[in-house]
């Protein structure tokens, strides 16, 4: 029995092969000028890096005084899924992170809510604390 041999069938064939040539490139052109061009594309970001900064103030004092109030106005909010704090001296970061179901205009309106909730707790922060700042880029 003899198999099939696609180089012999081609050479026989060169018509039908030079129409599937050309067939392929064209649907491949085609394609390729209907491909999308978002330069950015769409997506929401769900994370927040906030900063408070208060000189000369221990690790301790930053978490106590500046981090624990600011992280209990958060836990105000439903679409808060977690918040991640590091303090050291002088400095406190926190990474504010939502829900997976919050998406696009929702996140917007969030992290106006957390900027908004920030603010209002800068009454019960202590003298010479800087920020808090925000990144939610």
């Amino acid at each position: 029995m003899k198999s099939f041999n696609l180089s012999a069938w081609s050479v026989r064939h060169p018509s039908v092969v030079l129409f599937l040539i050309i067939a392929v490139t064209i649907a491949g052109a085609m394609s390729y000028l209907r491909l999308g061009r978002a330069e950015d594309p769409s997506f929401t970001i769900k994370t927040m890096i906030v900063q408070a900064f208060w000189p000369g103030a221990t690790a301790e004092d930053m978490q106590r005084l500046v981090a624990e109030p600011l992280e209990k106005r958060l836990q105000e909010l439903p679409q808060l899924d977690f918040v991640r704090t590091y303090s050291r001296p002088g400095a406190s970061v926190m990474q504010v992170q939502l829900k997976d179901y919050v998406r696009g205009r929702a996140a917007a309106d969030t992290w106006y809510q957390v900027r908004k909730k920030f603010n209002d707790s800068r009454s019960v922060l202590p003298e010479g604390v800087i920020g808090p700042v925000f990144d939610d880029e």
